[in-house]
């Protein structure tokens, strides 16, 4: 699985960076940062750069993992309602905001 996946907006570039977990959660990878540049927020960036990631992750059967984490005025609530809209869900015994999705069969 690739580890980031990139978009160039204007001058700048909005990243989504993956990580394999080799030791907590064995054969899954960590989404680590959506970063999208603040001027094109809300534009569908993060979500078209997520696709991208999720459906890789599909093809190649792989789980996908993540910590919420607001910022730059971010909501946790909204975020967490976001994340969930695209497949993710609670771990059973892991803290608020640790969020997994399975790979998805077409």
């Amino acid at each position: 699985m690739r580890t980031n996946f990139w978009e160039r907006v204007g001058v700048q570039l909005a990243i989504l960076d993956v990580s394999e977990d080799k030791q907590d959660f064995p054969g899954c990878f960590w989404i680590n940062r959506i970063n999208v540049p603040e001027a094109w927020r809300g534009t569908g960036i993060a979500r078209k750069l997520l696709k991208q990631c999720l459906d890789e992750a599909d093809r190649e059967g792989k789980a996908l993992i993540l910590a919420v984490s607001p910022s730059d005025g971010l909501d946790f609530k909204q975020l967490m309602a976001w994340y969930k809209r695209h497949g993710f869900a609670d771990i059973d015994g892991q803290p608020l905001g640790i969020l997994l999705r399975e790979p998805q069969r077409a």
